[in-house]
This record gives C-alpha cells, sequence and structure tokens, in this order.
C-alpha cells in the first residue's frame, strides 16, 4: 500500500495499552531449549502461513540473520499452520517448536484454551509495531490529522466498545514499520497474478475515471478473436452433423399434439403396481449408489494426489476410475443384463460400476483441495497413513464426500427410470411397454409418478446437503 499508493500511517493500536507485540518461538513441555537456537538444532518446527508476520516472516528472518537456513537447520519442517494449531501441536506434543506471537498465546491462557505452563517460550522478538490505521494518498491532510486525533483520544467509554484486547490508538507514522521491509519475502503464490502499474485505473482531476486503451491488433485480441471464431465454427458444425432442422419440428407438432390429445384422462386401472415400479426404481438408485460409495472411499484416496500412498499406481487406477465414469450406467446394465438376466439386479450392478467412478473421481477432487497443513501436523506428531487419513483428512472432507453421494444418488434415481427400458427393472419397463403399445393415457400416468417421484428425491437431496456442507 505504501509502495503502490503510497498510503500514509496515521495510528498504531494499542493491545492491552501497548502499541506493539513480540514474534515467539515455543517448545512442548519437557523440551529444554537453554540457548536458541543452538540448542533446536534437528528438532521438529511448526511455522505459520507464509507471509505471516510473527510467524514466519520474523522468525525466518532472526534464523538466516545467524547464517541459518530453517528447512535443513530443523530435523522437521513444516509450514502453514494457523497460530492456535501450532499452539496446540507443541502443548499436545505433535511438534517440538512452533512460531506464534506473544498476544495470540496470552489470549489463549486468558481463554483457558492452555495454561501458562503448557509450553515455554524459548525465543522472543524485539517489539514489533500493532496494526496501524492508513489513509490514502489523496486523503486530505488535515482530515487524517483529524482523524488520528479523535482515535487517539477516544473515551474509556468510547474503548469499551472495541473488541477485546484492544484498547485503543496512539499516533504514529511509518518509520516503527520500516523493519518488517527488511525482512524475507514470502514465495509467490502460482495463482496471484501482479498488476502492472500501467494496468491500473487513471483517475482525472473531476474524479472520474479514464477508459483503459484498447489495442485491436495486440496478442490478447487476435488470440481471443481466433477461440471465438473456432468456437462458433465448431457449434455451426455440431448443427450440421446433428441434422437440425427446425421446419420438421414445425411440420410434426400437430401430430404431435394429437397423439398427447389421447392422453386425457390418465389411466390408474394398475396404479399400485406403477407404485412398485417406482419405489423398485428408488431402490435401484439407493442400493448401487450406498454400495458405490463403500468402494469408492480406498479409491478415492488412492488415487488423490496429496494423499496417494503410491503416486505411479495411481495412474492406472485414474485411469480405470475414468473409464467408469465415462461408460454411461444403461451400457453397464446392458452387460448385466446379459450375464445376469432381465431384472433390477442388472440395473444395481450397472449403476454401481458407472457410480463408482463418479464418486470415486469427486471424491479425490475434493480430498485434493484440503489445505496441507493439517495433514502436514499430524505427519510431524509421527502419525502412520491410516491415521493421517482418519483423523486429519476424513473429518475435514466428510461432509463434502457426504453430499458428493446425495448429488449421486440424486442423478441415479433419475438415471434408473430408463434402465427399465434394457430389461434391468424400475419403472422404465413400464413406460417402455406403454410407449410400444402407443398408450398415452397409461403414459401420463407413469410420467407423473416419475415427476413427482424425481422432484420429492431432488427436494430431499438437496436439503440434506445444505445441512451437510
Amino acid at each position: 500500500a505504501k509502495v503502490r499508493g503510497e498510503a500514509r500511517i496515521i495510528n498504531t493500536m494499542l493491545v492491552n495499552g501497548i502499541p506493539t507485540y513480540k514474534a515467539i518461538i515455543v517448545a512442548r513441555p519437557g523440551l529444554t531449549v537453554a540457548n536458541f537456537p543452538e540448542d533446536a538444532r534437528g528438532k521438529s518446527m511448526q511455522m505459520l502461513d507464509v507471509g505471516s508476520t510473527s510467524g514466519w516472516l520474523v522468525p525466518t528472518h532472526f534464523l538466516r540473520s545467524k547464517g541459518i537456513e530453517p528447512k535443513s537447520f530443523f530435523g522437521r519442517y513444516a509450514e502453514g499452520a494457523s497460530a492456535a494449531a501450532a499452539q496446540m501441536a507443541t502443548v499436545n506434543g505433535q511438534v517440538d517448536l512452533a512460531t506464534g506471537w506473544d498476544t495470540h498465546r496470552n489470549t489463549m491462557i486468558r481463554n483457558g484454551t492452555i495454561q501458562p505452563t503448557s509450553n515455554t517460550v524459548v525465543w522472543e522478538s524485539d517489539p514489533l509495531p500493532n496494526e496501524c490505521v492508513v489513509v490514502s494518498k489523496s486523503f486530505p491532510q488535515d482530515r487524517a490529522a483529524a482523524l488520528g486525533a479523535a482515535l487517539a483520544g477516544l473515551s474509556d467509554d468510547e474503548k469499551k466498545l472495541l473488541p477485546w484486547p484492544y484498547t485503543g490508538f496512539v499516533p504514529a507514522t511509518h518509520q516503527p514499520y520500516e523493519g518488517r521491509e527488511d525482512g524475507p519475502r514470502p514465495r509467490r503464490h502460482p495463482d496471484l497474478v501482479t498488476v502492472e502499474r500501467s494496468t491500473l485505473p487513471i483517475r482525472r482531476a473531476d474524479g472520474s475515471y479514464a477508459e483503459p486503451p484498447v489495442a485491436l491488433l495486440s496478442r490478447e485480441s487476435v488470440t481471443r478473436a481466433a477461440v471465438i471464431l473456432a468456437v462458433l465454427a465448431f457449434v455451426l458444425a455440431s448443427v450440421r452433423i446433428a441434422e437440425v432442422d427446425p421446419a420438421k419440428l414445425v411440420t410434426g407438432l400437430p401430430r404431435l399434439w394429437a397423439w398427447a390429445s389421447t392422453a386425457w384422462p390418465p389411466y390408474t386401472g394398475d396404479f399400485d403396481a406403477f407404485l412398485y415400479r417406482a419405489l423398485e426404481t428408488v431402490a435401484i438408485a439407493t442400493v448401487g449408489t450406498a454400495v458405490a460409495t463403500v468402494l469408492a472411499f480406498p479409491l478415492s484416496v488412492f488415487i488423490a494426489r496429496n494423499v496417494t500412498p503410491s503416486p505411479l499406481l495411481s495412474i492406472p487406477v485414474r485411469a480405470v476410475v475414468n473409464a467408469f465414469r465415462g461408460i454411461d450406467t444403461v451400457v453397464f446394465a446392458i452387460l448385466f443384463v446379459a450375464a445376469v438376466g432381465l431384472g433390477p439386479f442388472a440395473g444395481v450392478l450397472g449403476m454401481i460400476v458407472h457410480s463408482l467412478g463418479v464418486i470415486a473421481k469427486l471424491n479425490a477432487e475434493a480430498i485434493e483441495t484440503i489445505p496441507p497443513a493439517p495433514l502436514e501436523a499430524a505427519t510431524l506428531s509421527g502419525a502412520n497413513r491410516t491415521k493421517v487419513v482418519t483423523y486429519a483428512m476424513l473429518p475435514t472432507v466428510l461432509p463434502n464426500l457426504a453430499s458428493v453421494s446425495l448429488y449421486v444418488w440424486e442423478a441415479n434415481v433419475r438415471t434408473s427410470t430408463i434402465l427399465g427400458i434394457v430389461g434391468a427393472g424400475g419403472i422404465g419397463i413400464e413406460i417402455k411397454a406403454a410407449i410400444d403399445l402407443l398408450d398415452f393415457q397409461k403414459l401420463l400416468t407413469l410420467s407423473a409418478i416419475v415427476l413427482v417421484m424425481v422432484t420429492a428425491i431432488d427436494q430431499f437431496s438437496a436439503w440434506l446437503r445444505r445441512r451437510l456442507v
């Protein structure tokens, strides 16, 4: 903000009446570190998020000023933990050392989360300035001075409105914060994009913003135009290959309406048999999804790139999972009809295979989004792979995994309505018979049952997923 926007600091916040805090390193109970960092060589260290002032920047700068590279100096080194998780990791003996800051540790002690003797402070930095209040370059000087004076002059009653442990403000300048600029810089995150000064909006004197210049023949514009033309060409080719002919639809609508008009009133003679077929449809989807969920979990763990025990073997397994996902349930159902005969069991088997691929793929993607900190903390504690998956991974992703299974179950109910067309059970058998006989009254009744059934399942599944995620 200072370099790009020339922001100015006008106040620093007080924490328990003090404008500074200290970065600290704490040790687990029973670990003696009389001289830091000398006595910490080979110990396990848990740093906070890369870029955290007290949890990464300051301790890293201190260690490097001593000629120490943290990743090679400590026996086990990890980054990315939250402040509370790092403190608790030392309290529970999961790591030897962890970074943090004194006011946060004092807050945990005040709240009863830890005791003063739960871990030991083995190093603390020089005082660091607390959070600051800044104003922009264009903010009038007299108003900045008035705002700074107002914040510094809060009454005791007004200070009580601040969240604990903040107790007020004091006037400040940039000078106390200059030390932070000398420390190490965090790694550039691959997902972050650097904004060049030339791309920033230009503000006119009247407060309006100038429109950015557009270069019609720039490489970016030409590439965008080429992509648009390629997409349009592909869509037009698809329309031709698919033999789309709106004229045929117009001439066929009267014939369709004549057939549809014969559907009223709906047929209710075999309503109980229709309801049983609908229940059979839900049963196929339920059994197929449940079995696929159980079988998919170990597969999803095996193919998830961040937790797989064998990256090499996970490649062929991932290919098999993609094959199961890529081939539709109806195709598998036809194959199993040939194997086990007509009936809902063939539908269940076909749905298990396809759903196995879908659930394993979606579960693996959910597992791969887990932040690395919980997994690293569990690994640092000495937990084996089974315990890492059970106690660190599973609690984090379980709501998402359950949501995936519910979504697949919801989709399988819709899919299972047509399995009967290939002889794999469900209400599709009755729908095929009605279509073959042009019995539109029966078809209307069956369509209404399917609509009510699918709508109810969709609403119930959506309600469950909202409560889980």
